[in-house]
């Protein structure tokens, strides 16, 4: 028997896409206070949010990084794939922060903005470093539904 099976009609409707999968951890050094790109843009996804509401975020961090700094997401249109906006307002909730070593988070489900509803590229940033702290994660993930 497979783990869907156990699941709710609404549970197995939540798309997943791995944003990053690293198993012995990838460090970001010295991260900005600015929005910065965490990968490189070959790590980019496109992500079809068409149908979908809510977004949340979930990853395992290895070594916090300083007080405040956190993994955000953004999006692009296909149109303009050099324009971005924030994916997860900073209110929402959505941010993982990297205040904490050891320890897998999950957000909370926040709305998925308006102009984002169809098919984008995404892209993981980090923000609200000290550009002095070197924080380590692994796996990123993001859920929508």
């Amino acid at each position: 028997m497979s783990l869907s099976y156990f699941q709710t009609p609404a549970a197995r409707n939540v798309g997943r896409a791995t944003i990053t999968n690293i198993n012995s951890g990838a460090t970001i050094t010295d991260v900005a206070a600015a929005v910065t790109e965490v990968v490189s843009a070959t790590q980019r996804l496109i992500i079809d949010f068409t149908g979908r509401s809510q977004i949340r975020m979930s990853g395992f961090i290895t070594q916090a990084g300083n007080a405040g700094s956190k993994f955000h997401m953004q999006y692009a249109l296909l149109s303009a794939p050099t324009v971005w906006a924030d994916l997860n307002p900073k209110a929402s909730g959505l941010d993982l922060t990297v205040t904490s070593s050891t320890v897998v988070q999950l957000s909370s489900w926040a709305d998925i903005p308006a102009a984002a509803r169809t098919a984008v590229m995404t892209r993981l940033v980090s923000v609200d470093g000290d550009a002095a702290a070197d924080p380590t994660y692994r796996g990123i993930e993001i859920h929508f539904r």
